[in-house]
């Protein structure tokens, strides 16, 4: 490859790359989009998979969340139905029965 042109390369890549940087800040579909638009395949292929793992976290985390939430809502049902609170309130955050009241 031509020097001039490795400089060229080596301008743009960055830039193309600075698109994957916070990827995970945009819709993923847009992003993927993005990176398909790069013309370098080695930016391309590194942007896609940028975006592919911070997907893959992204889930895994949201995972996480909800089986935190999961064992908190048994932990405060166990404890409401031991002190007697009814059924279709026990569990549920005082927040909750709130918003569930007519207007």
């Amino acid at each position: 490859m031509k020097p001039r042109r490795l400089v060229v390369l080596s301008l743009i890549t960055p830039l193309a790359l600075s698109a994957c940087v916070s990827v995970d800040t945009y819709d993923r579909r847009a992003a993927f989009t993005q990176c398909r638009e790069i013309s370098d395949r080695d930016a391309r292929d590194l942007c896609i998979e940028r975006s592919m793992e911070a997907a893959r976290t992204e889930r895994y985390e949201n995972a996480e969340d909800f089986q935190r939430r999961q064992e908190e809502f048994e932990d405060r049902y166990a404890r409401d139905r031991a002190m007697g609170v009814p059924e279709d309130l026990a569990g549920r955050r005082p927040s909750d029965i709130l918003d569930d009241r007519p207007n």
